[in-house]
C-alpha cells in the first residue's frame, strides 16, 4: 500500500510555483486536491518540474470556486520521474489550496 502525503499551499503568485519538491527516481502522483482563487478568474495548469511537461490543460477557476478533485485511487496525474510537481498561474492572481499525492518508483 502507498502511503499519502498531503502539501497546503497559500497565496502562490502569477508564474511557476513549486507544490512538491521533486525526489530522485520518484514520480509524485497527485490523489486529491483543491484550489481556490482570489480576485478574479484563474487560469492555472500542473506541470512535471517549473516550465515543464504540461499534466493537465489551462484550467479556467473562477474566484471564490473552489476546483475540487476527490481522491482518485488511480492517480489524477503523475509528474516525470525525478521532477518536481508544478503549478503554473497565468494571470495575475493569487491561489491556496491543498493536495494529496503520493511518492512511487514506478
Amino acid at each position: 500500500m502507498r502511503e499519502f502525503k498531503s502539501v497546503a499551499f497559500n497565496g502562490l503568485a502569477t508564474g511557476d510555483n513549486e507544490l512538491v519538491a521533486a525526489e530522485e527516481g520518484k514520480i509524485i502522483t497527485v490523489r486529491s486536491l483543491c484550489i481556490v482563487g482570489v480576485g478574479g478568474v484563474m487560469q492555472i495548469r500542473f506541470e512535471s518540474g517549473a516550465g515543464g511537461t504540461a499534466l493537465t490543460g489551462i484550467m479556467h477557476v473562477l474566484a471564490s470556486h473552489p476546483l475540487v478533485m476527490p481522491e482518485c485511487p488511480s492517480g489524477c496525474f503523475s509528474t516525470v520521474k525525478s521532477q518536481s510537481l508544478s503549478l503554473e498561474l497565468t494571470v495575475a492572481t493569487t491561489a491556496s489550496g491543498w493536495l494529496t499525492y503520493s511518492l512511487s518508483e514506478v
